[in-house]
């Protein structure tokens, strides 16, 4: 998430096309070069070509019918030495190519060390637009096999192109950025000359951006997945307004600032901007009420490590800030680089295994160690047999049993497995000559239905021994009610508080129901009442 350098945003504009097997890559590269030259009006002696090292049809385009200079044409790239340079790949198996990408050298006052060289991480050969040829097919061994239709994927970044236009060594010095960078410094007197200032205004502005926009269409702060690199963006900002000057929450005010900078291009209504700066201002209330007892803490940890002669904030350390103080380890790590300090992240690691592990543990009643399986027919069944099912004749795929509980998996099942944040059917699994079984919860694993019960006697099952399945239908109806209840409440809570609602989780029982939903403060007595 750096943006000390001149080009890497968090969130940014792309503009592109795609054809699928439509035209290729002659078509791609003439339609490049023309809006390049005749459209953008770049001075083409200062555009430079990439190519994947094998692609030979793209070099003999750029050379011999485009007519660039092929000291300016550079192959990169080698698959079979690891090297995925100008290659694009879905994933590990899947469609993949070549890709050709446009450069436009912004000079030596832009960088003259050793990176700033057409390839390198330096910032003087800006990369501006990237041509993607899906042309082969990747399987687990890795033998590409030709698409039977070439297609192709195009990307121009919409603020590097403005740098390259306004001639500017930075997007953060373009008209992009400007305007906003100027308020937010002329809100603590922060002075946008200063080299450290201007850093933090340029992160402010540019996290800013994408968390206003994230959470303007549903976006949530969460402790997991895209919620919780939401948190961090948000908590990076935060640091650096802090060493601006800022004493308490402010990224609230300043996105009303992005709605402006963006009016006439992207819809940004008042009252969702209006609930964007609410969830914003209570999410950093929240991590104020932190902050400053997690800097006292994590400086109090390097003055002793420092009389000590160490240099290292150890795992458990670290994990203590994240778990009690709410700091992600990357904040820990940027607080002790600023010291000289590092962070043993390999023991941070091994501190939030052994928390998952407890949780794991305490969390699940059955785990891998309950019984040894006995497999009876191979494989996980036909699943689900279908809706409205009250009960069913059924054989066993497997089953084990360890003291009272047993765990099955049957040929088929009319019961309904947890999903959605709807709870499993319960009911009866009757063995014929042989206990009943009580099923407690059905759960869906790897795509295999699992039914977990409790039974006093021992089970013995065989292949062929007939088994009834029963599922416990005023249950299930009371379920189906609140079920129900949550489309409704989800309609009338657009009704009363907001379109910009969205359901984020639901618990369906058959005694309660509970809906998550995005709004950026509790709902007032009256209009829960009006839901």
């Amino acid at each position: 998430m750096s943006v000390k350098n001149g080009r890497h945003l968090t969130w940014f504009e792309m503009l592109g096309n795609w054809s699928f097997g439509d035209y290729g890559k002659l078509e791609t590269i003439k339609m490049a070069w023309d809006v390049s030259i005749n459209v953008l009006k770049l001075d083409q002696h200062k555009i430079y070509i990439s190519v994947y090292k094998d692609d030979q049809e793209s070099y003999d385009i750029w050379k011999d019918i485009i007519g660039v200079d092929p000291k300016h044409i550079y192959r990169f790239g080698d698959l079979e030495n690891g090297d995925d340079e100008n290659f694009w790949s879905m994933g590990p198996v899947g469609p993949c190519g070549p890709c050709t990408e446009l450069f436009y050298d912004l000079g030596p006052e832009a960088g003259t060390s050793a990176e700033d060289v057409m390839g390198g991480e330096g910032d003087r050969y800006m990369e501006y637009w990237n041509n993607v040829f899906m042309q082969y097919n990747r399987d687990e061994e890795g033998t590409l096999t030709p698409l039977p239709a070439l297609s192709v994927d195009t990307g121009m970044g919409l603020e590097r192109i403005v740098m390259i236009l306004q001639n500017k060594m930075s997007v953060f010095d373009t008209d992009v950025f400007q305007p906003m960078m100027r308020d937010i410094a002329a809100m603590v007197n922060a002075d946008p000359n200063d080299p450290q200032q201007r850093i933090d205004l340029q992160v402010i502005a540019d996290h800013i951006r994408s968390l206003t926009f994230v959470i303007s269409e549903g976006g949530q702060f969460s402790n997991e997945g895209r919620g919780y690199v939401l948190r961090r963006i948000l908590r990076r900002a935060v640091r650096h307004g802090r060493k601006l000057g800022f004493q308490g929450p402010f990224l609230w005010r300043i996105a009303p600032l992005v709605a402006r900078e963006f009016e006439g291009v992207y819809k940004l209504p008042e009252h969702i901007i209006e609930n964007t700066a609410m969830t914003l201002r209570d999410e950093e209330e929240r991590f104020f009420r932190t902050i400053d007892r997690g800097m006292g803490r994590i400086h109090a940890m390097m003055d002793l490590h420092s009389a000590s002669g160490q240099s290292v904030i150890t795992g458990p350390e670290a994990f203590e800030l994240y778990d009690t103080f709410g700091f992600p380890v990357d904040l820990t790590e940027i607080e002790a680089a600023e010291r000289g300090f590092t962070v043993d992240a390999d023991g941070f690691r091994s501190e939030m295994e052994a928390q998952r592990a407890r949780s794991r543990q305490s969390a699940r009643f059955y785990d891998d160690g309950g019984g040894e399986w006995v497999t009876l027919r191979e494989g996980g069944g036909q699943g689900f047999a279908g809706y409205g099912l009250g009960e069913l004749a059924v054989t066993a795929q497997r089953y084990r049993q360890e003291g009272d509980r047993v765990e099955l998996v049957l040929t088929e099942t009319p019961f309904y497995a947890e999903s959605g944040g709807e709870i499993a059917d319960r009911g009866q699994l009757i063995i014929t000559d042989g206990p009943t079984i009580v099923i407690e919860d059905v759960q869906k694993i790897n795509g295999i239905i699992h039914h977990f019960g409790r039974c006093d006697s021992a089970v013995h099952i065989e292949s062929d021994t007939s088994l009834t399945i029963t599922v416990d239908l005023e249950y299930r109806r009371q379920k189906t009610l609140h079920h129900s209840a949550t489309h409704l409440m989800h309609a009338a809570l657009k009704v009363v508080v907001g379109e910009h609602v969205e359901q984020k989780g639901s618990v369906v029982e058959p005694t309660r129901l509970r809906f998550d939903f995005s709004h950026s403060q509790p709902l007032t007595p009256r209009r829960a009442l009006r839901c």
